[in-house]
């Protein structure tokens, strides 16, 4: 019987070396957390401040839009560049089947048009728009409150290749437009 012992034990049990520095690093890591606690605290504290003013920025330009766009019948955000490979297409395509009641913004002539910070437009995209190429984009806001993004461009380069669901993804964006009731 003893064999068989030690042979379980030799087969489960690491070599006293090995549990030695498993221990050792886990003090090294308790004594790091408990040093670096203070600073992970106010990186939380900071990120959750962060979280929450971007919450109410969030929900005041949603107000502003239902004040300002609404009631001119506009529920969505459309933005694009003078880009060769989607200008056309989107000024004869997609654009006039949504020109009433979206706003339509061209990054390209920003600076001709008077681009800024106080425009909602531009608070919209900001606020709106997530991470990566960020046009061309749709936002619509819907009247529960909720925001539906749709980018375009990943989408759209695949659609030019033969791939993806382009025209599924424009087709959902115009069907939304159009069927909110305001």
């Amino acid at each position: 019987m003893p064999r068989i012992y030690g042979k379980i034990k030799e087969r489960f049990m690491p070599p006293f070396k090995e549990v030695a520095k498993s221990v050792f690093f886990l003090i090294i890591m308790v004594i790091l957390a408990i040093w670096l606690s203070p600073i992970i605290l106010v990186i939380g504290i900071l990120y959750l401040g962060y979280r929450i003013r971007r919450f109410f920025k969030r929900r005041n330009v949603i107000k502003k839009v239902r004040e300002v766009w609404f009631p001119k019948g506009k529920c969505a955000f459309f933005m694009y560049s003078d880009s060769k490979k989607w200008k056309e297409y989107l000024e004869t395509e997609l654009i006039p089947q949504i020109k009433d009641r979206t706003a339509i913004w061209n990054w390209s002539t920003r600076r001709k048009t008077g681009w800024n910070e106080d425009l909602l437009d531009y608070q919209v995209l900001k606020l709106f728009r997530g991470f990566g190429y960020f046009y061309p984009i749709g936002i619509v806001f819907l009247p529960s409150g909720e925001v539906k993004t749709f980018q375009f461009y990943d989408d759209y380069f695949n659609f030019l290749k033969g791939k993806g669901e382009y025209k599924n993804k424009e087709k959902e964006f115009v069907d939304l437009v159009n069927s909110i009731k305001i």
